[in-house]
């Protein structure tokens, strides 16, 4: 049984769903065909024109993206800029681009409550999930933490790096070119 980038978006999807992404933000399939075959998976960050040429490299035809490659509208692709150079390269590769963004970011157990639980945070809660819903208490919570900024910042970097010497630098590396088709075939088989 082939596996299909719609078999890899509503897997992704039931962990994120899109409806709980921001407004502004663009999430879901960027680029490409769902009822395409999948020969394998690049999970990154942020799309650049390095991650299309590793995808190339290692014959990956989907990307996974953290960030969104297109954000607001494109009016032309004549690659004058980095976007729409990825953009092309992307189509005339036949990679699919698939973002995640604020949809994995407003999950209960996504990538706020991973920083938390790396900073080693107890009793977090949500300030709230929608950004529309926290401007009034935003510049609070930001003039707050730049009066605290200078115990905190290295308070942080003082966790990270801990971690990064061991399972986070792994986990980095995972994401950084990870393959999840093995997964994928496990999953679609369930």
């Amino acid at each position: 049984m082939s596996i299909t980038i719609k078999n890899i978006s509503d897997y992704l999807e039931k962990i994120a769903p899109l409806n709980q992404a921001e407004d502004f933000d663009n999430v879901g399939l960027l680029i490409g065909n769902e009822t395409t075959e999948v020969k394998g998976v690049l999970v990154t960050l942020d799309t650049l024109e390095d991650t299309i040429d590793e995808a190339i490299k290692k014959n990956c035809n989907l990307i996974i993206s953290f960030h969104p490659i297109i954000f607001s509208g494109l009016k032309k692709i004549n690659g004058n800029s980095y976007v729409e150079r990825v953009v092309l390269k992307a189509i005339q590769n036949n990679i699919a681009i698939y973002a995640v963004h604020t949809a994995l970011d407003n999950h209960q157990d996504g990538v706020n409550k991973i920083f938390a639980d790396a900073l080693g945070l107890k009793n977090v809660k949500g300030i709230h999930s929608r950004a529309e819903e926290i401007n009034q208490q935003f510049d609070f919570v930001i003039s707050r933490a730049v009066t605290q900024f200078n115990d905190f910042y290295p308070w942080v970097k003082g966790k990270f790096l801990k971690k990064s010497q061991n399972d986070l630098a792994n986990g980095i590396l995972y994401l950084k070119g990870g393959d999840l088709t093995e997964e994928m075939k496990n999953f679609s088989q369930k």
